[in-house]
């Protein structure tokens, strides 16, 4: 078991690769409902308008608890750590030869830039999408599914590689290709 520990924030993982250490600019983390950041963090989205809008009855909190315990990264839900703060949520879902991501920032991460360029929702959608195709060879793309009202979010995945698919299923369905 490893500590990682920050200002505001005490990070307890079973093996620490697991966590996303690979990317450049965050820690993709399990959630613990002890820990009073992390609740405060999940009620924060919980309670966000745009949140209850754009996921509808999805209730973050049963993504997060019933995660996996081992070392898979499919199938599980993280809260995403950027230095000593908590920006977001990160679910995946793994089908035959894709995997579904679900995705929230914290409002007051939104639209904001870790850098020159990138807001930290592009930033860890980029940096997520790259582990996931790293490790695991039979993903030949990646899906969400984006309200066509959540115009910023559509924008976003876009920008980070995302592309609309047109199947007469559902119109906004977007896939990003290894």
């Amino acid at each position: 078991m490893t500590e990682f520990k920050t200002d505001n924030f005490i990070f307890t993982c079973v093996n620490f690769d697991f966590y996303f250490n690979s990317t450049n600019n965050f820690i993709f983390f399990r959630f613990n409902p002890t820990n009073d950041n992390e609740m405060k963090a999940v009620n924060t989205l919980l309670n966000d308008r745009y949140v209850q809008k754009y996921l509808g009855n999805v209730d973050i909190r049963d993504f997060l608890l019933a995660s996996r315990d081992d070392d898979e990264i499919s199938d599980s839900s993280f809260l995403v750590g950027f230095n000593d703060e908590i920006v977001g949520y990160l679910s995946t879902f793994s089908g035959l030869d894709a995997i579904d991501l679900d995705y929230a920032v914290l409002p007051q991460f939104r639209g904001k830039k870790v850098n020159e360029r990138d807001p930290y929702g592009s930033l860890m959608i980029k940096e997520a999408s790259s582990e996931l195709f790293r490790r695991y060879a039979y993903v030949k793309f990646l899906r969400v599914y984006i309200n066509e009202s959540n115009v910023l979010s559509l924008e976003m995945a876009k920008k980070v590689g995302f592309e609309v698919v047109r199947d007469g299923f559902n119109p906004y369905e977007l896939h990003m290709k290894r």
